[in-house]
């Protein structure tokens, strides 16, 4: 209860020709069906071709009609969030690129301002490596958990999905705490507090690509590596949008913290909107704010005061738990056993 479903358009209906006798001689579809080509439809409506006379990729049989279902109810959803959308806006469509997407590129370096290098997209400069980001506390434990995409109409299993990184990114994290928890615990961030959306949000937006079902993180790991696609362009865009120079929510802090005359390491300021930063690879730093607020003629930030940049912010307040599949607080109930 509660989920969409979708069944998938596959199937066929007998109809009488044209000069059929009474007694119902029906037509032999057997070659239509045969050669017809069968498609699925995902949770967004679109259809993905599935091979020719065989079940569909979901492994359902031949005249079954299989039911998508995906972790939330958008409709129901976008009643109450405005950030859901039902219908949901169709993931990114892959394009034709000239790269070759076997090709790979060095990892990184980084430069004497702490920020990452990449040779190819010289304007792309996060300051965390994937591994820092999942060391400093991030996505309440649960990015990597198991996962039933409306995107790709598959179960993605949160212990398969980490396999292709070095097993240093996760020396000293405890999986089911830190890594496939399916509870967002806010205490286990580094900065305390729940951040974003779900991922509700994150599919109906449209902003899922079939090739990393996980989202905007799973992309940065694998380009981080070195792969590269015809995606990330647009993935690249996206994060610049928010930690770029132009950033919106890096400058959002940095101006919080200057008409507040707050130092730019004070946690105090904005959690949230630092740990949102931690999510898309960056955390910020005494040059980036000082070049801002000199470009915006902002009050001068006053000395830092000297935050270990690993040290962890405790918000005053116990935070709930929350369901990382809509962000919503999880009663008391649907812990116990967990």
């Amino acid at each position: 209860p509660g989920l969409d479903s979708v069944p998938l358009t596959i199937g066929h209906h007998n109809r009488r020709m044209k000069g059929e006798k009474a007694e119902g001689k029906t037509h032999n579809l057997k070659s239509r069906r045969s050669k017809r080509k069968k498609t699925q439809t995902n949770f967004f409506g679109i259809e993905r071709d599935t091979g020719e006379g065989h079940g569909d990729d979901m492994g359902e049989g031949r005249g079954k009609k299989a039911k998508i279902k995906a972790m939330y109810d958008s409709r129901a959803r976008s009643s109450v969030n405005p950030c859901v959308h039902h219908p949901p806006k169709p993931p990114p469509r892959p394009k034709k690129s000239k790269k070759s997407d076997s090709k790979r590129s060095p990892v990184p370096t980084r430069n004497k301002h702490g920020e990452l290098v990449f040779k190819d997209y010289p304007k792309f400069r996060p300051n965390l490596t994937p591994k820092e980001v999942l060391k400093a506390g991030a996505f309440g434990g649960t990015y990597f958990r198991t996962i039933r995409s409306a995107v790709t109409n598959q179960t993605h299993k949160g212990r398969d999905a980490v396999k292709e990184y070095p097993k240093d990114w996760f020396e000293g994290l405890e999986p089911k705490v830190h890594l496939h928890s399916p509870i967002y615990n806010p205490a286990i961030n580094k900065y305390g507090v729940r951040c974003g959306g779900g991922l509700d949000m994150w599919e109906t937006s449209g902003w899922i690509a079939a090739q990393d079902p996980y989202g905007w993180f799973e992309w940065y790991c694998r380009f981080y590596l070195g792969r590269r696609t015809s995606d990330d362009h647009r993935q690249i865009s996206r994060g610049l949008g928010v930690f770029g120079p132009k950033g919106r929510w890096r400058n959002n802090l940095i101006g919080k913290c200057a008409r507040g005359g707050r130092s730019f390491d004070d946690f105090s300021v904005s959690p949230v909107i630092r740990q949102a930063l931690l999510h898309w690879g960056y955390h910020l730093t005494e040059r980036d704010a000082n070049a801002y607020v000199r470009k915006k003629g902002l009050p001068p930030l006053p000395p830092p005061l000297g935050t270990c940049p690993d040290a962890r912010h405790v918000p005053k307040a116990k935070q709930p738990y929350f369901d990382p599949n809509t962000m919503q607080k999880l009663p008391m109930s649907k812990l116990k056993g967990l």
